[in-house]
């Protein structure tokens, strides 16, 4: 049987790549830098490859050793979570938990947060990291962040956008997926949002949680359920993905009764039931959607839509700000957050 290589010589590759510098790559990993030197070249040797291009003032890493360090990082990190899963069957929500949180929320989402799992997961050690979005998604690909939450639309406009996430090399298992709105009808309908984010990320690994349970009389206890079934996830999302309807509404938020409760209800209240008035002609039903204050306080927002109507109409949107006739535009003034927007003709 061929020799394995350990992984204290995996971390150590790692460790160089991150540094791309063997002092420092040393020092990060608590060894002398002949201690380091003398373990990759075991590792090189072992392999029988050449992983790394040494002189005395560059450290570049050849084809096949960019190949090797990715192929590292899923190696110790599934290591890592086979301690993790053993050590969690004997003591659950105890150990380490990696978080990274933009600076412009933790203050905010933070300190509530933190004085519940204190209490009720006191041998939990949750180790917090300020960096921006996308920061903190590289480093959840790259096992140093453990998790992500992510708000994602319905409808058809992402469609194409969403297989081109789906097929991104990510560890979806530490992702959890709530549409960011939903219509009330069974799962197996064709309508229904949840159903198609499952069939794409589920298969992945990802968690995907439902807006609703089903098909239900009323929307305003569909709406307190789905409320209810968001406040037990880690809460701000790190994503909110919305689309624009041409009359102006995003996620489900619509002109009608319940527009003023989706607008201004108590900034805790996660997501709520509405009734569009007048239903669209498409999908005539009544809906659960996140609320405005669950999407602005999301630590990233992106909006992709489609065509120059509603180009145009986005455009005025921003411009009205809080005077804004439709709903994107009340949605957008709230936000304290850069917005990306993704148009196509």
């Amino acid at each position: 049987m061929a020799a394995l290589p350990s992984l204290q010589q995996l971390r150590y590759l790692i460790a160089l790549e991150e540094e791309r510098h063997f002092g420092r790559a040393a020092e990060k990993s608590f060894i002398t830098q002949s201690t380091l030197s003398a373990s990759l070249r075991d590792l090189e040797s072992t392999l029988d490859v050449t992983l790394v291009e040494r002189d005395r003032r560059h450290v570049s890493f050849t084809a096949i050793g960019e190949a090797a360090v990715a192929r590292a990082r899923d190696l110790v990190a599934q290591a890592n979570d086979l301690v993790e899963l053993c050590a969690s069957s004997r003591h659950p929500l105890t150990g380490t938990f990696r978080l990274g949180v933009i600076p412009t929320v933790a203050p905010f989402a933070l300190p509530p947060t933190l004085a519940t799992l204190r209490t009720l997961y006191p041998k939990l050690r949750l180790m917090l990291r300020e960096e921006l979005t996308g920061i903190c998604l590289d480093r959840v690909l790259a096992s140093s962040l453990d998790a992500a939450l992510i708000a994602l639309p319905g409808g058809t406009t992402p469609l194409a956008a969403l297989d081109k996430l789906a097929a991104q090399k990510r560890r979806w298992k530490d992702v959890t997926i709530v549409p960011t709105d939903d219509r009330i009808v069974e799962v197996t309908s064709d309508l229904s949002n949840v159903a198609m984010l499952a069939k794409k990320f589920l298969p992945l690994g990802a968690r995907v949680v439902p807006l609703t349970g089903g098909k239900a009389a009323d929307h305003k206890l569909a709406g307190s359920a789905a409320d209810a079934r968001l406040q037990d996830l880690p809460w701000p999302p790190d994503l909110v993905w919305l689309g624009v309807g041409s009359d102006g509404h995003t996620a489900s938020i619509f002109a009608g009764p319940d527009l003023d409760e989706a607008l201004n209800g108590p900034r805790e209240r996660r997501a709520l039931g509405v009734m569009p008035d007048p239903l669209p002609p498409e999908a005539p039903v009544a809906r659960v959607t996140l609320s405005k204050a669950s999407i602005v306080a999301a630590r990233a927002l992106t909006i992709v839509l489609t065509g120059a109507d509603k180009r145009a109409l986005l455009e005025r949107a921003i411009d009205d700000g809080a005077l804004s006739s439709v709903p994107i535009g009340r949605v957008l003034a709230d936000s304290d957050h850069a917005v990306d927007i993704h148009w196509a003709a």
